[in-house]
This record gives structure tokens, sequence and C-alpha cells, in this order.
């Protein structure tokens, strides 16, 4: 079981999106903006993934992203950016998929799974 962070500050998507996920068998932890993603990532040191919003309160996810590439223990974790604004990331070295809201669950889960095979090795 794959474990996903989630960082959404919309609630109901926030939740659905957990559903969804825990549906397909990923192990799913939760946080409502950027800043709670990363006091949760100093605590859990084994997120396997992590699925974005762009849009968020206090610091975006552009700026979130940026900030944990720069983070060498954080660098092979792939990131999947959904978004009303994802195509604004086409392109983007860091972002391994992006995934466009409004989206079909079946969508998101075949893009995770994707990322999650091609993933580095951990050395």
């Amino acid at each position: 079981m794959s474990k996903l962070l989630i960082v959404e500050d919309n609630d109901k998507t926030r939740i659905l999106m957990q559903k969804v996920l825990a549906y397909f068998k990923h192990e799913v932890v939760l946080a409502a903006d950027a800043q709670e993603a990363l006091t949760i990532m100093k605590s859990q040191q084994d997120i396997d993934l992590i699925v974005t919003d762009l849009l968020m309160p206090h610091m975006s996810g552009e700026d979130f992203i940026r900030l944990i590439r720069a983070e060498e223990q954080y660098k092979k974790i792939p990131i999947i950016v959904v978004s009303t604004e994802a195509t604004r990331l086409v392109g983007n070295k860091d972002v391994q998929a992006i995934v466009q809201k409004p989206f079909l669950p079946s969508e998101l889960n075949q893009t995770i799974v994707k990322a999650l095979a091609q993933r580095p090795a951990a050395t």
C-alpha cells in the first residue's frame, strides 16, 4: 500500500480525494495547506507520493513544490498537481503529472499508479 500526502485547501475536495484514494487501497494523509504538509513531511518520513493543489492560502502549490525539491530527502518523491490551474505547470520537471480539476476518480488513481511505478529507486 502506498502512502500519499494530499495537500488541498478545499475541505470537500480533500475529503473526496481521501475517499477515492482509500477505495483504490492507498493510505492517505491529509493537509489543508502547504505549511501543514511540511510539518507532516518532517514527522512522517514514509510518504511515497504527494498530490497538491496550486491555489492555496499562505503558500502556493508552486512555492511548496520549489521548497520541497530544494530538500535532498524529498527530491525523489513524485509530485502530482491536481488543480484548475494545473496546465500552467506543463513541462515542469519537478512535477511527475498534472490532473485538471474536475477529474475522474479513475484518472487520478491511474496517474498516481503510473507515477509510483516510475519513481526512482531509493538509495
